[in-house]
């Protein structure tokens, strides 16, 4: 077995060797505290942990994956507001995973910020900036820079040595689509910490059935319970009010919006709507009604238009 690269670091009164042999793969070897925790430390945190308990420091570099965008984007928020910077955008630079250049990215996140501590770093959508640069950025990884790298993706295989890496000596974040019992908690620490109101455990399982487990359609309608309450406590009653069956309102939402012209609202409306899990016979069938209801009054118009027509001709 031939080992082609080898890598060392230094974390606390711990060290570790990382060797990149010849024909793929890897090997460890980990000093005593390394040790303990490479045995210890999980390959990722969960969003909804990390929403509700943001990291009181962030390593030089993060990954962000998983399928859901909502939380992809708030992880992101998380981690540059726990690494001191200013997520309206100062301290951060934000690159395009398709266009970005791997110079440029290094080259940013080494720069010294003039207005916090340190430089941040997203590159969003990174799938193919990750595949193209992948051992570039296993040598980074290893020596990192004083700044901090936050790469989003949608997959991250752990079969890469890059995954070993990041695990090893970074921070991912599990973005995938969580269970209805971490969302159900989530809600309730997530009401008290974004809009400081109690949510009841009656409130979160009735807005769980009626929206489904989308973490961002959750979010804004419990920001929306959360301004009916008026600092009081969420009940099922208010859920049951200002709730009601979303998916039926939102597609009559829908089909307004298209009636009326607002053409890119009623866009959003349908993607949110797909996003959301409905099934598509299922918006069609408002759409087929309120088309039918059209027509018929279209007809009846236009059959009141030719009697009076008619009746003017006679007279």
């Amino acid at each position: 077995m031939r080992i082609r690269q080898v890598y060392r670091w230094k974390r606390g009164d711990g060290w570790g060797l990382w060797a990149r042999l010849a024909g793929g793969g890897c090997g460890w070897y980990v000093g005593p505290t390394m040790a303990r925790q490479k045995s210890s430390k999980a390959a990722s945190v969960p969003a909804l942990e990390l929403l509700v308990r943001p990291p009181q420091s962030v390593p030089p570099v993060c990954v962000v994956f998983g399928e859901d965008a909502f939380l992809r984007h708030e992880a992101v928020v998380a981690l540059c507001r726990a690494a001191g910077a200013d997520t309206a955008g100062v301290g951060v630079a934000r690159y395009e995973g398709e266009t970005a250049s791997l110079g440029d990215v290094l080259a940013e996140v080494r720069t010294l910020s003039l207005f916090c501590g340190r430089r941040v770093v997203v590159v969003e959508d990174a799938d193919k900036f990750v595949s193209s640069h992948r051992p570039q950025l296993e040598k980074y990884v290893e020596r990192p820079a004083e700044g901090v790298l936050i790469l989003a993706v949608e997959r991250w295989p752990a079969t890469t040595n890059l995954y070993a890496a990041v695990a090893a000596a970074g921070l991912a974040v599990s973005c995938d689509k969580p269970a209805a019992a971490q969302l159900k908690a989530w809600l309730a620490a997530w009401a008290k910490q974004r809009y400081e109101v109690t949510l009841s455990a009656a409130a979160a399982e009735l807005l769980l059935d009626l929206v489904g487990q989308e973490p961002g359609i959750l979010h804004q309608e419990l920001g929306k319970l959360a301004a009916a309450a008026g600092g009081s406590q969420i009940g099922p009653e208010l859920v049951e009010r200002f709730v009601g069956s979303w998916r039926e309102r939102t597609a009559w939402d829908m089909i307004a919006a298209a009636l009326e012209g607002r053409r890119t609202e009623a866009i959003d409306l349908l993607q949110r709507l797909l996003m959301a899990g409905a099934d598509a016979l299922a918006i069609l069938a408002p759409v087929g009604y309120t088309l039918r209801v059209l027509a018929a009054a279209t007809r009846h118009v236009e059959q009141s238009e030719a009697a009076r027509g008619l009746s003017l001709l006679h007279n």
